[in-house]
């Protein structure tokens, strides 16, 4: 996925959704966005969230981040995909991580800067499952 510049208030809206869509899942943890670069300096929209735990404790700290990318465009919609993974740090050293899954949505390229609400213009298509 490529990336590309998304409206402040999309970007807010679609981390609210995944927030929702972990705490469902029974991951307590809050989910916030930051920009990264990549090897060749240019700059992405990085999904991370704060520690959090399982119960037992299974890990010293578990962490969640992710990258959001574009995918097709035509003239009204872009593909947005989120692909989020987890990591964990084990309590003698070292770490491992994986995938936790793919969200995908459908935005509306013609949304009003000041729109209060979103949802008619952005459309889930894939999301996370248990």
């Amino acid at each position: 996925m490529k990336a590309t510049k998304l409206q402040k208030n999309v970007l807010e809206y679609i981390v609210s959704d995944l927030q929702m869509t972990i705490n469902r899942l029974g991951i307590n943890a809050t989910l916030s966005t930051k920009i990264a670069k990549d090897y060749r300096g240019e700059e992405f929209v990085k999904i991370v969230s704060t520690p959090f735990q399982t119960m037992p404790v299974l890990f010293k700290e578990i962490t969640i981040d992710g990258t959001i990318g574009t995918g097709e465009e035509d003239e009204k919609n872009v593909e947005v995909g989120i692909r989020l993974n987890y990591a964990y740090t084990h309590f003698r050293g070292g770490g491992n991580g994986h995938e936790l899954g793919i969200v995908r949505y459908v935005v509306e390229k013609n949304i009003p800067e000041k729109c209060m609400d979103l949802r008619y213009f952005i459309h889930k298509t894939d999301s996370i499952e248990i």
